[in-house]
Order: C-alpha cells, then sequence, then structure tokens
C-alpha cells in the first residue's frame, strides 16, 4: 500500500466472527519495508472489525505491507486459511474521527 495519510488508522473487517482473544498485536503487523510500525490491535466483535492504530504518524512516501497471521481464528476453525486471503477481511485505511 502506498499514498496513505500519516494519520491513517487500517482495519480489517472479517467475514466470520472471530475470536477475539487471538486477534491481538501479536497476530497483526504493519511493516514499512522492513521496520515494524508499532501500534496498538482492537478488535469489535459486534462489527467484526480489527482496528490497528500507529503510535506514532506514519512517514510519507512509505509502502506498508500489513499481515494478519494464521493465529487469528474465527469462532469454529482453528487458524486462518492463509496470510494472502486475509481470511476473509478487508483491508482499509481511514484517517482518524477528530473529536
Amino acid at each position: 500500500m502506498t499514498g496513505i495519510l500519516q494519520n491513517a488508522v487500517v482495519t480489517a473487517t472479517f467475514s466470520k466472527d472471530m475470536d477475539g482473544a487471538t486477534v491481538t498485536g501479536a497476530n497483526f503487523s504493519l511493516m514499512n519495508g522492513a521496520t515494524p510500525i508499532s501500534g496498538t490491535v482492537s478488535y469489535s466483535a459486534a462489527e467484526r472489525t480489527m482496528t490497528f492504530t500507529p503510535d506514532d504518524p506514519i512517514p510519507h512516501s512509505s509502502t506498508l505491507t500489513a499481515t494478519v497471521t494464521t493465529g487469528v481464528t474465527d469462532n469454529s476453525t482453528p487458524g486462518v486459511p492463509s496470510r494472502p486471503t486475509w481470511c476473509g477481511a478487508s483491508l482499509r485505511w481511514f484517517r482518524p474521527l477528530r473529536s
């Protein structure tokens, strides 16, 4: 992904109910090349949506790679099928809401 806003958050919306205990920072990564982007992962079971909020602004001209690992499981299947399929998830970047 390129052309990302510096203050963007990333969301993955799953097609199934996920085991919220597995939707964690340990099972998600956002990389700028070989450099990890630190941040916080949260999960909304009601919306089937994982949200990653970076700790710091994303550098300009970044080429980012987001990965959901097979450690993320749904409530019926032990492990997602594979990373490239995003386990039925759609990936989106959003500008954070202003309060």
